[in-house]
């Protein structure tokens, strides 16, 4: 009897999880298709305490008019294929462009950066998620969801088997 209980709360936990999962990936994914949000994982402390490494940060497409001094603007390098997440420190109304810094860097970004590069303006973020997106962005990461997803079948498959023969049992 007490196997059988034991069982049944692990049965739920598990079952708990995988709905949460399941829930996760769909707003990770739906988001940026039913909002006018793009997500990113931030993978450095360059932003920190406001950014923390494994943050997600959701941007959004802005006007250059619109942008200050202080903003944290989602951008990329000429020639290269990261992201970077750091605040405005200047701007050069001329060529449309900013000069940047990580809040936890010494240094202000080299070079300014075209408004050509920036993807937009972070609006909102949510801690630690982002280590969940960097994982599934990964094949090991999408192998192990996979996995957990067909073992939760075969665990729920072997709970219903159990229950058939113990309802022909009794």
């Amino acid at each position: 009897m007490k196997a059988k209980k034991i069982k049944k709360i692990a049965s739920n936990i598990f079952t708990t999880f995988i709905i949460l999962l399941s829930l996760v990936l769909i707003t990770i994914g739906l988001l940026p298709h039913v909002t006018e949000y793009e997500g990113y994982y931030v993978i450095s402390d360059s932003m920190s305490p406001a950014i923390k490494k494994g943050d997600l940060v959701f941007t959004k497409e802005v006007a250059f008019e619109e942008i200050e001094e202080g903003d944290v603007l989602t951008f990329t390098r000429e020639g290269s294929e990261k992201w970077f997440s750091h605040r405005v420190v200047k701007i050069n109304n001329v060529e449309k462009s900013f000069r940047t810094k990580g809040d936890h860097n010494n240094v202000e970004d080299p070079g300014y950066t075209s408004y050509d590069a920036v993807v937009g303006r972070v609006e909102k973020k949510i801690p630690v998620v982002g280590y969940f997106s960097f994982m599934l962005s990964t094949l090991w990461g999408k192998i192990i969801l996979a996995i957990v997803y067909v073992l939760y079948i075969a665990f729920e498959i072997d709970n219903a088997t159990l229950k058939k023969s113990r309802k022909k049992e009794g």
